[in-house]
Formats: structure tokens, sequence, C-alpha cells
């Protein structure tokens, strides 16, 4: 028997839609954060050792203004997608 790990992540405020008929393979990381959201539609086959995150856990800063410049985004992923091994996002 293989075992599998799947690792989901999901903070304040956050929203995680996995539609039907969706595989994840081996080694599935998710981390969502900062007010983000993902989105998985219909018929999506991960393969092994995938990666998603909505946002970086390091905060950069303009230098001259002092404001944060790599602020979390959702991501949406369509209807029948393939998502290849060692995928990691962003």
């Amino acid at each position: 028997m293989n075992a599998y790990v799947v690792d989901f992540h999901v903070y304040n405020n956050n929203v995680v839609y996995i539609g039907r008929n969706n595989y994840f393979n081996q080694r599935f990381y998710m981390n969502i954060s900062e007010d983000t959201n993902l989105l998985i539609g219909d018929g999506r086959l991960f393969s092994f050792d995938c990666t998603i995150r909505t946002s970086d856990a390091h905060l950069i800063y303009d230098m001259n203004t002092k404001e944060r410049i790599n602020h979390g985004k959702s991501i949406f992923i369509g209807a029948h997608v393939w998502i290849s091994q060692h995928f990691f996002y962003p």
C-alpha cells in the first residue's frame, strides 16, 4: 500500500473550492493565506510533488515607499487540467 501526503494549510478569511472528479497524487501541498482563494474546477489531475501557495511567507518592501510589494493573490485552475510533477506556484 502506498502512503500519500496531502497537506492542506488554510488560514483565516480564505476560501478553497475543489470541484468534482479531481485526482491528487503523492505529496500534494497547499498553503492558502492572506485573504486569498484557491478555486479548482472539475476533472483535474495533479501529478506527484505539487505545491500551491497564494502568498510568499517572506514579505518584501519597497525601500523608498516602505510599502509591501509582494501581496498574496488568489489562484483559479480551470476545468480538465493536468498539473505536472514538481509543480510549484508561485
